[in-house]
């Protein structure tokens, strides 16, 4: 996906999200199975991984060049680095501090949902900084995947957003 798309794909599924919790009732709002998260946690964990990639994507102590890259392999396209992650899910790979959100209220919401459509556009407008050629020669580190190039890094804020809108509609029927 070229930089304008992958912008576009990111504005779109995090509102899609955002959308359907702000349409949740209170009951669904706060309803999480045992040992689970709640609608408003899986947002605040949106949120809090948007915003450490924010942080991140334009710090020189996380950014390495591919030439530095270990182990060296081959550059994902979205369907690959969307299959690497949800195999590392299937595994039982699960949220690690500090991205384990404390637990969400319905008062919490509005605000939640306005923060992550602010952090999304921040991230837009960080991307607008890096060349095509930088999105695949870029790298940064990942917690679960490891190094991922900047654009891979993207594929999976796209996928992730999907991954706990579909959580919380299983969930939620």
């Amino acid at each position: 996906m070229k930089k304008q798309t992958l912008q576009q794909q990111l504005i779109a599924g995090h509102e899609a999200y955002a959308t359907y919790v702000l349409s949740l009732s209170e009951r669904d709002f706060n309803f999480a199975l045992p040992e689970k998260w709640n609608a408003g946690q899986h947002l605040k964990h949106i949120l809090i991984s948007v915003t450490m990639l924010n942080k991140a994507i334009d710090n020189p102590k996380f950014i390495a060049s591919l030439a530095e890259r270990e182990p060296k392999r081959a550059a994902m396209n979205y369907n690959e680095l969307v299959s690497f992650y949800m195999s590392k899910i299937n595994e039982g790979a699960k949220a690690t501090p500090p991205f384990v959100p404390d637990l969400v209220t319905i008062n919490e919401r509005a605000q939640l949902v306005k923060d992550v459509q602010t952090t999304i556009a921040e991230l837009c407008v960080k991307l607008n900084a890096y060349t095509e050629k930088e999105l695949d020669t870029l790298t940064i580190p990942h917690p679960l995947l490891k190094r991922l190039s900047l654009r891979e890094m993207i594929y999976f804020t796209i996928k992730h957003a999907e991954h706990h809108y579909e959580l919380t509609k299983q969930y939620i029927q």
